[in-house]
């Protein structure tokens, strides 16, 4: 043989090395392709994750609201006091005690206040009358409700304002 001629060792892949190697980059993008799929699906997922905290949030509020104003006679919590009237222990007026006493044995009917999980106050957990601007929920007593705090045309997912929540 002379030095030019080359071997089909040398040409290139045989036909079965090229078959394996193309098996193993189908089973590595078999396992990579779909989690890569999900990265666009990611956004809308997290925006619908934070419809539905923001759903639950306000559940557990309003629960904790309607219990104090059931334990209280009627009287729903006052605007000025409402974060320690639903997380600490209260007496039949409102005065409230960080512990259990002979005089204060009601509630505490929500551990935290939980912070709003849309908007521009996104992580606050402050509680404030309708016409606070500052505050992350809003909590008008006459009506008894409570809303997150956000801009009457910011829109959940589905296209529904937050405030109709």
């Amino acid at each position: 043989m002379s030095d030019n001629a080359t071997s089909p060792r040398t040409r290139g892949f045989p036909f079965l090395e090229l078959a394996i190697v193309l098996v193993v980059l189908g089973i590595i993008a078999s396992i990579v392709g779909p989690r890569m799929s999900r990265g666009a699906g990611n956004a809308n997922a997290a925006r619908a994750t934070e419809d539905q905290v923001l759903v639950g949030r306000l559940k557990a509020l309003r629960a904790a609201i309607g219990a104090y104003t059931n334990d209280h006679g009627g009287h729903s919590p006052d605007p000025e006091r409402i974060v320690p009237q639903l997380t600490a222990y209260s007496d039949w007026s409102g005065r409230t005690s960080p512990t259990r006493t002979s005089r204060h044995t009601l509630g505490p009917y929500i551990g935290e206040i939980p912070a709003v999980p849309v908007g521009a106050k996104k992580g606050s957990n402050t509680i404030g009358l309708p016409t606070d601007p500052a505050t992350a929920w809003t909590y008008d007593s006459t009506m008894c409700r409570i809303h997150a705090n956000v801009l009457a045309n910011e829109r959940d997912g589905a296209g529904r304002t937050y405030l109709s929540y």
